[in-house]
């Protein structure tokens, strides 16, 4: 009996024994055929590989700077240089200050830089009480102004009673030369005026002035047509006119010029 028990245990840890080398085998076999890990997980997230300097600097964008803006460009533009060149009116006579002639209410209105070439008594062709307008005519050229604007002629009326020709000639030589040696510059010639009637002398030296100046393409403003004063304006010395004549020369120089 004993002898029969022993022959089955050790078949039975032979069987075992034959279990366990069949498991073994069957998981070698499996694991030979199973995929092998790669070096980067499933799902997972591959480190960048180290960055290789390189022999030549990098280039990096470079803004253009911007040009600043020049001095003309921020400077406020000058005003343009206006000459008067004139008489007594021109000068201010009459006006109870220079602010309230009628050239610098003109220049004021038009944003002018004014230059006063006025002297009384004198005219295109009369020098009663200083050079003549044809002797001044380089004191204004000097100064390259924009705009030059001629006034007067009746200080001239009785030198053209006299001596017509000559009167003639200092009118045509003034629009000539100014020009001629200013050939950008804005011509005005304002006709002349008087406070007292107007003949055939002061109608005739009113259409020179306006011929002279129209040869050369310059402005004319007549002071005639209608007459620019009333007799409210006449001064006491009845040649020159008050705050409101020189107003009133003023607004018709402005209208003709705007």
């Amino acid at each position: 009996m004993h002898g029969r028990n022993k022959i089955l245990k050790n078949k039975a840890l032979q069987n075992v024994g034959l279990a366990v080398l069949l498991l073994a085998t069957l998981a070698a076999f499996v694991y030979a055929f199973l995929p092998k890990p790669s070096a980067t997980p499933v799902g997972g997230t591959t480190q960048p590989a180290e960055a290789t300097p390189s022999s030549a600097p990098t280039e990096t964008a470079t803004a253009s700077p911007t040009p600043s803006a020049t001095a003309t460009e921020t400077k406020e533009a000058e005003p343009p240089v206006a000459a008067f060149l004139g008489d007594s009116y021109v000068e201010g006579i009459g006006a109870s200050s220079q602010e309230n002639r009628w050239s610098t209410l003109v220049a004021l209105e038009l944003g002018w830089e004014e230059m006063n070439h006025g002297i009384s008594g004198t005219g295109y062709a009369t020098n009663a009480q200083g050079p003549g307008y044809v002797d001044r005519l380089d004191d204004v050229i000097s100064e390259d102004p924009d705009v030059v604007v001629v006034s007067g002629g009746q200080n001239d009326f009785s030198t053209y009673q006299f001596d017509p020709q000559g009167t003639l000639q200092a009118i045509s030589s003034v629009y000539e030369e100014l020009r001629a040696e200013l050939p950008d510059a804005q011509i005005i010639a304002v006709g002349p005026s008087t406070p007292s009637a107007v003949d055939q002398t002061v109608f005739a030296l009113d259409a020179a002035v306006q011929e002279a100046a129209e040869s050369v393409d310059a402005t004319y403003v007549s002071l005639l047509d209608p007459d620019v004063f009333t007799l409210e304006m006449i001064q006491p010395d009845g040649v020159h006119v008050d705050d409101a004549g020189h107003a009133a020369i003023a607004e018709r120089v402005i209208k003709a010029v705007e």
